[in-house]
């Protein structure tokens, strides 16, 4: 692994070299979703783009699978083209799959995640555990969310919002605070930093069946990993997506 060679997609203490639908607002959107029922099916896509040092657009896939009425199939892709930025190198990509367990407010996801980036192509264990409740309309969760690997890690401790604005239109927030391990890394040096994680999105219910949202965050994605990936430098990414269920 070369020194200073860090990808900034999913960026385990610098990628062990040292994100309702997916991505609304990163990693724990799915958190705030309700239970997709049994035999139902849940597909999205989004894009989210960063300017100045992140000159890159970063996409989304995500497919639930609800194969009875407590457990859930979640795939979720995350990527961008790989490019240098100062002694950094960014991009790549991240499969994970998980199983979802939900039950009373009670809300557990554990899985893995294969990621192909500049520095880091070894499999991950991932995961997010808390409590999921709704009080007036308004859907919260509470819990820590996580990737492991045998070289490095993160953990943080993830609260996420969903409130109505009306009928069809609510409005969704979320934070991941770092616990442990750094999830950035300066472009200029490749001294390895901890930021925590904001994201924020407008999301539409046309109908039942159809969603779009806007929004903006820090994070790459939706997967766990590149969700607790902070973007180089400063500032928020923001983008668009649509969800179908069938």
């Amino acid at each position: 692994m070369k020194k200073h060679l860090c990808t900034q997609g999913l960026v385990l203490s610098c990628l062990f070299a040292s994100t309702a639908a997916m991505a609304q607002v990163g990693s724990i959107s799915e958190t705030l979703a309700p239970q997709t029922e049994n035999g139902a099916k849940k597909l999205s896509f989004s894009i989210r783009s960063f300017d100045k040092n992140d000159a890159s657009a970063y996409g989304d896939l995500g497919f639930v699978y609800g194969f009875s009425d407590q457990f859930n199939v979640m795939l979720r892709v995350s990527g961008a083209s790989e490019k240098n930025v100062g002694v950094i190198r960014t991009g790549g990509s991240d499969v994970e799959l998980q199983l979802v367990f939900r039950k009373n407010n009670f809300y557990a996801s554990v899985g893995a995640s294969l990621p192909s980036t500049p520095s880091q192509d070894q499999v991950a264990a991932t995961y997010t555990i808390g409590f999921a409740g709704e009080d007036h309309g308004s859907r919260i969760f509470l819990g820590l969310t996580g990737v492991a690997a045998d070289e490095a890690a993160l953990l943080g401790v993830a609260a996420g919002l969903r409130t109505p604005i009306t009928e069809k239109l609510s409005f969704d927030a979320s934070t991941i605070l770092i616990a442990r391990g750094n999830n950035t890394v300066d472009f200029n040096t490749g001294t390895l930093m901890k930021t925590d994680i904001l994201s924020f999105a407008l999301r539409f219910q046309a109908t039942p069946e159809h969603a779009f949202w806007i929004s903006a965050s820090n994070a790459l994605g939706s997967t766990t990993g590149f969700g607790m990936s902070h973007r180089l430098g400063n500032g928020l990414g923001f983008g668009a997506g649509i969800e179908v269920k069938f």
